[in-house]
């Protein structure tokens, strides 16, 4: 009759009650259940299957419960009482029928079941207790452990991702995130469960209060009940501790899964524990920061100078850039950068570098209006401030899809000024969230980079105007030949042209071109101081006329020697006459010992010389003008020198220099118009001429 009473009040099925009795076939403990119903059901069946085995006197199995019991009472610290209810629910039917019973005997076998079946309980939830109470022991040194552990980790990314996945290990969580306050009161995931690029979340009213200034954990209820933002559902039964540094909110701990695991959110010891966690994890993350910080800033400096020294060892502005925004990248959290310079009101990009491939590809040839840049950014760099932008709002004058695909959130335009003028500005691309300590430091950074750049910027375009002054006074000396020498005139520029498409196709640098440049135009600058009659005689030159004309590289060397910007170019001036078997003069230098300018200038020179009219001869036709190079080959010319030039004349399809065809009447291909002349043969003959 007990034994009916049991099982109708257990509301289990006769056959589930008996085979929830042995210790085999025990059910899954919870966690798989689906939560506390299924958990309360299993005991019931369970208990009642005890009870009644006890009431028959037969052979007890009480594994089954007791893992229930041990599982349950060790994880959630409500299941004693949860249990106890449950229990009482299951003997009260056994207890009223006792109350009715006549039999002592009856009433004290009855009794003793009960007995026997709760000293089973009470033994089982003591076992349960005290692995609740070595679990929380043992957590509790690890906690302590905590600091010790991660001290060595210094990288704050690296530090959140150990101590979440260490968090949720020790209170056996699903979910865990780190959440960083930016400056816009906005908590952003850094790292965890939620995505280290999710949407931030934003806390209002009476919840952002306990958590911002009252420095209180949160819940989800109460999270709930305020409307604010959740992440997804399936942090449910979570909670939000805050980071405090210094009484300060840097950010907080997002935990999720306490449900699931049949505790409430906040229940003790957990919820203390997890506390205790994100004190001693804020302040490890605190100390990681001001040591990344740290490091930060001296790569930031080390970039700094590094710029510095490129600004004061360089004029070529493309290489100054292009070394701006390779630093950018190496000390600063962005996708990819771009330096634009403005020419004519266009503004175009001279340098690029990052990790968005598309976005290189597609820079090469754009060119931005002030009025493209959108009228928040024109006012901006017009005024010389910088402006952040949105990655919508860069699409209107850069290419855009490549922005969404690599997550770029803001786009940083920074100015380059020279003069109280926007010459340029930098473009910082950035993935994420762009709020945060570290973008604002960078943003001071991008700042102080600019300056820089805007140097270089200005000390090139100094130097410009510089070269250009210097430049006129080179011209204005070699305008004074030409008074000389009429039939000269243009000539020094002709060769120029010649003399600089040939150290292009060489590779020379531009200082080099730079000091060719100069040479080319003053090479005959020493033909000052020899006689007018001897330059523009019709026939030949004596001995002694001839001895006369091969003095003037050296008297060219003698009227540059007091200019100091003309410094470099005097021994190409000096030697442009040599000839690469020694046979040449002043000195006879030979082959590799002829400075290779000079080698250059003695090609463009004699080519030139050898297409102009001259007193003494008419302009050779350009196949004879080739064929005079290729004769003079490894003799007169460098023979290197000599390949580059005739590989230019093939891919001009002729003199790259427009004049008249010897003879012909004809014209040449492209280029500018006809002008100065060269030397006149002699012994050894000459390419060219030699003599005037």
């Amino acid at each position: 009759m007990a034994k009916e009473l049991i099982r109708e009040k257990a509301r289990v099925p006769e056959d589930e009650a008996r085979e929830a009795g042995r210790t085999e076939s025990a059910a899954p403990l919870p966690g798989v259940l689906g939560g506390r119903e299924s958990e309360s059901e299993l005991f019931r069946a369970r208990y009642a299957s005890l009870l009644g085995a006890c009431l028959e006197g037969k052979k007890l199995h009480p594994g089954a419960l007791a893992s229930l019991v041990e599982e349950w009472a060790s994880r959630d610290p409500g299941a004693l009482e949860t249990m106890e209810r449950l229990r009482q629910s299951v003997e009260a039917p056994i207890r009223e029928k006792m109350e009715t019973l006549s039999s002592h005997e009856e009433r004290l076998r009855l009794e003793k079941a009960l007995l026997e079946a709760k000293g089973i309980f009470l033994e089982a939830c003591l076992h349960g207790c005290q692995k609740r109470i070595d679990r929380i022991a043992e957590n509790w040194k690890r906690l302590e452990d905590f600091p010790d552990t991660l001290a060595a980790v210094l990288d704050p990314l690296t530090l959140a991702r150990e101590a979440l996945e260490r968090l949720k290990d020790l209170l056996g969580l699903e979910k865990a995130a780190l959440l960083e306050l930016d400056r816009q009161g906005r908590l952003v995931p850094v790292a965890g469960d939620k995505g280290e690029n999710a949407a931030p979340l934003v806390l209002r009213g009476e919840t952002a209060a306990r958590f911002l200034e009252e420095r209180k954990t949160i819940t989800f209820q109460l999270l709930d009940e305020c409307g604010d933002v959740l992440p997804g559902g399936e942090w449910e039964g979570g909670a939000l501790i805050p980071l405090v540094v210094r009484e300060r909110v840097i950010g907080g701990l997002l935990l999720g899964g306490f449900a699931a695991r049949g505790a409430p959110a906040g229940a003790p010891p957990d919820m203390e524990m997890a506390e205790r966690f994100a004190k001693r994890l804020a302040v490890a993350l605190e100390n990681a920061r001001l040591h990344q910080r740290e490091q930060r800033k001296i790569r930031q400096t080390l970039a700094l100078l590094e710029i510095a020294r490129v600004v004061g060892s360089t004029l070529d502005l493309e290489e100054i850039l292009n070394r701006v925004v390779e630093m950018v990248l190496e000390v600063c959290p962005v996708s990819f950068c771009a330096a634009f310079l403005c020419e004519d009101g266009i503004f175009r990009p001279l340098a690029w570098r990052g990790f968005i491939e598309e976005l290189a590809r597609e820079l090469e040839g754009v060119k931005i209006g002030l009025e493209g840049l959108g009228e928040e950014a024109r006012k901006a760099i017009e005024e010389g401030r910088a402006v952040a932008l949105s990655a919508d709002a860069v699409k209107r004058f850069l290419p855009g899809e490549a922005l969404a695909e690599h997550g770029v959130e803001e786009v940083l335009l920074q100015p380059l000024r020279s003069r109280g003028r926007t010459v340029g500005f930098l473009a910082l691309f950035h993935a994420g969230h762009p709020d945060t300590e570290e973008s604002w430091e960078e943003k001071q950074l991008a700042e102080a980079v600019a300056l820089q750049a805007s140097l270089a910027v200005e000390n090139a375009s100094l130097y410009a105007d510089i070269e250009r002054g210097y430049f006129s006074t080179v011209q204005a000396l070699a305008k004074a030949i030409e008074v000389k020498d009429p039939y000269t005139r243009g000539h020094s520029e002709r060769v120029t042209t010649y003399a600089l498409m040939i150290a292009e196709a060489m590779g020379l640098d531009e200082r080099e071109k730079q000091k060719l440049k100069y040479a080319a135009t003053l090479h005959d600058i020493g033909k000052i101081g020899i006689a007018g009659r001897v330059l523009n005689k019709p026939g030949a030159l004596t001995e002694e006329e001839y001895t006369h004309v091969k003095t003037h590289p050296i008297l060219g060397d003698s009227i540059v020697e007091p200019v100091e910007f003309l410094q470099e170019p005097r021994p190409i001036i000096l030697h442009h006459h040599e000839r690469y078997d020694g046979k040449g003069y002043p000195e006879g230098l030979k082959g590799e010992d002829i400075p290779l300018c000079a080698r250059i200038l003695s090609v463009a020179d004699a080519f030139e010389a050898m297409r102009s009219d001259r007193p003494y001869r008419k302009a050779l036709p350009l196949e004879e003008a080739r064929m005079e190079l290729v004769r003079n080959s490894g003799t007169q010319f460098d023979p290197r020198v000599v390949e580059v030039f005739l590989g230019i004349l093939d891919r001009h399809g002729g003199d790259p220099i427009l004049r008249e065809e010897a003879g012909s009447g004809k014209w040449g291909q492209v280029g500018q118009p006809a002008g100065m002349g060269g030397e006149r043969a002699g012994a050894p003959r000459e390419a060219g001429g030699m003599g005037r």
